[in-house]
């Protein structure tokens, strides 16, 4: 008789541990771009914070029926409108700008937002959401022809991120809607996936308290000593949008175990309403959250001169608070541009 393949289980929409840790993500990246902290946060928090990201994506990762082309359209609505929505948006608000002032119209920066091309106005900016949907579009591509396999998904996920490394090294040029980048971060939707299929078997012999936190402060001290050893072999710190990786070996590495860590931590932790909130809306808060810490620093700084950790702490209320009016307002009203899609009326019987 032969074995039936196991297949990764169906999971819910919403997983309270999924969504903190998402949030967390969102913090980490604020703090990884604010200039407050000291560099060695920021070398840490980029050695697996968007790592953290696609390992999610792939955890929740299934094909849907109609194969890979219907995964993909699935794919694109809730990735690729909140990012159109919040560049057009801002392009939209540069130009009104711009026409007030005399000047011309700049149709360039559509390039870098439609296309993510290299050199022009705009790429790079939120390209999390592009890399993310070509990183999908592949990976799709990827499950169906290995039959979601654990060996050969991982061959050719890892395969792809070797090829997009060397080609880095190599000094070939950026890609459009970064697809070198997004090749880099395949192997994390390949192991969110696989998680989530034997997840049950690899928490076995955790279930007690006293080898799960074990466990997840040895991932955590595996993750700082792969973090700081890598640091050795560059000049800067891991950046898998920037290509840069210093040596592989230890850079995915410190990946995994950092992802790891904080999603065995997220488990763990009581539901934690602000962190619930970013990581359910996600999407919009990588697109707007600086905005919301903007405008907490300036306003915070006009009355109280305040600085250092203060100040982060500052960055971090505003990021979580100030959009959420307009978040608010969007999900009532016009939920598209936040990539959600209406709910299906009932039938009338």
């Amino acid at each position: 008789m032969s074995r039936r393949k196991k297949k990764a289980p169906k999971v819910p929409q919403r997983l309270d541990w999924a969504d903190m840790a998402k949030g967390i993500g969102i913090l980490l990246m604020a703090v990884g771009h604010s200039a407050i902290p000291p560099d060695c946060w920021g070398i840490w928090i980029y050695s697996f914070h968007m790592p953290l990201f696609f390992f999610l994506s792939g955890y929740f990762f299934s094909l849907r029926p109609g194969g890979v082309a219907d995964t993909i359209r699935h794919k694109a609505f809730p990735i690729l409108m909140p990012y159109l929505s919040y560049s057009l948006g801002m392009w939209l608000w540069n130009t009104l700008r711009a026409l007030s002032s005399g000047a011309a119209v700049d149709l360039q920066p559509l390039l870098g937002i439609l296309l993510q091309w290299p050199g022009t106005p705009w790429s790079g900016t939120a390209w999390f959401f592009m890399g993310l949907f070509v990183a999908e579009c592949v990976f799709a591509l990827a499950v169906r022809l290995t039959r979601e396999r654990p060996l050969p998904l991982l061959a050719v996920t890892f395969g792809l991120a070797a090829l997009a490394w060397i080609y880095a090294c190599l000094g070939g040029p950026r890609l459009p809607w970064r697809a070198d980048a997004a090749a880099l971060l395949l192997p994390y939707l390949a192991l969110g996936l696989l998680f989530r299929r034997y997840q049950d078997e690899l928490a076995r012999p955790f279930r007690r308290s006293g080898p799960y936190w074990a466990l997840t402060l040895g991932l955590l001290a595996a993750n700082l000593l792969l973090t700081a050893a890598n640091a050795r072999f560059g000049s800067t710190h891991i950046d898998y949008n920037l290509r840069l990786l210093n040596e592989p070996f230890t850079a995915y590495g410190a990946g995994i175990c950092g992802v790891a860590f904080c999603l065995l931590l997220c488990r763990k932790l009581p539901p934690i309403r602000p962190l619930l909130t970013i990581g359910r809306e996600s999407a919009a808060y990588y697109a707007v959250g600086w905005l919301g810490s903007n405008v907490a620093h300036y306003a915070v700084r006009a009355v109280w001169p305040v600085s250092g950790m203060p100040l982060l702490l500052v960055h971090l209320l505003g990021l979580w608070l100030v959009p959420l009016p307009f978040l608010y307002f969007l999900e009532r009203h016009c939920p598209a541009l936040l990539g959600k899609r209406a709910p299906t009326p009932a039938p009338v019987r």
